[in-house]
């Protein structure tokens, strides 16, 4: 209604000052403040239809409402940029809005893949993991190009399927090497390796080999923390669960040990070398 008022009244006056140009009414500023005063009334109205679109989350894809949001604030800047209601700012909050939303997708879809392999690793299914791992490895890659400002959901994500696809031919062999020496104590809700881990497995997962008396089948020794850390970090990819170095209260639980002196070896029953 406002409009149509301005505009009867901008046609009138524009009629006064071009047939009647010895009135007294002849008002050409007039003129100006009328058409600026419908730019604004039309400004206002599509900046109105941006704020709804804004506090309407919840409804429908937040990607497409912050998108057509940017699109009319760009066009109202292009076409009432001499109103308070230009801002050109705003379009480049709702452009990182809206980079950070389809962040946020990719990374939930990274975190369902992620979930996904870990079942198939536990179920030690390695086609089905390996179709996984493949998915991520390009899922990765297109995160890293299109939001290259934004960290993946898990930090570590790009260096495990990395590592996971470098192994792949090894992963049964690896598993099976973990899954035949697990045992579960009694009142531990975990399992436990029931031997020290042997040279054949540290060099599948490590790739090196620390140990002083070189024999595949003797356990690894000369392992320092930070590496008994990845070492289990890396069984834990593989294996789809969390591996933790043995804590010494754990030793409360597990009845059928003997820590008598001559079951298991050190430097005075060793001969310092490893059996």
């Amino acid at each position: 209604e406002a409009e149509s008022l301005f505009d009867r009244a901008l046609n009138i006056q524009e009629s006064i000052n071009l047939n009647m140009p010895e009135s007294p009414h002849v008002r050409w500023r007039l003129v100006q403040e009328l058409k600026d005063y419908k730019l604004r009334i039309e400004a206002g109205r599509m900046n109105q239809r941006i704020e709804d679109l804004l506090s309407s989350s919840g409804d429908g894809d937040e990607t497409d409402r912050l998108r057509m949001a940017m699109n009319l604030q760009d066009l109202l800047n292009d076409k009432y940029g001499s109103t308070e209601f230009a801002d050109k700012e705003r379009v480049e909050r709702l452009r990182q809005a809206i980079a950070s939303d389809r962040s946020r997708a990719s990374g939930t879809l990274l975190q369902q893949l992620r979930m996904e392999l870990n079942r198939h690793l536990q179920d030690r299914d390695w086609a089905l993991a390996h179709k996984i791992l493949l998915e991520l490895e390009d899922s990765i890659d297109r995160f890293a190009e299109e939001f290259s400002l934004s960290l993946l959901p898990e930090p570590d994500l790009k260096e495990r399927v990395e590592w996971l696809i470098s192994i792949e031919p090894k992963l049964e062999l690896i598993s099976d090497s973990v899954e035949n020496r697990l045992v579960r104590p009694p009142e531990l809700p975990l399992r436990i390796f029931s031997t020290e881990v042997d040279q054949a497995l540290y060099v599948h997962v490590m790739g090196t080999n620390p140990g002083r008396w070189v024999d595949p089948n003797l356990p690894v020794d000369s392992v320092s923390f930070f590496d008994a850390q990845l070492f289990c970090k890396r069984l834990g990819w593989l294996l789809g669960r969390d591996v933790l170095i043995p804590q010494t209260d754990w030793y409360d639980f597990l009845s059928d040990i003997d820590l008598e002196a001559n079951t298991f070896w050190f430097s005075h029953n060793s001969g310092f070398r490893s059996k």
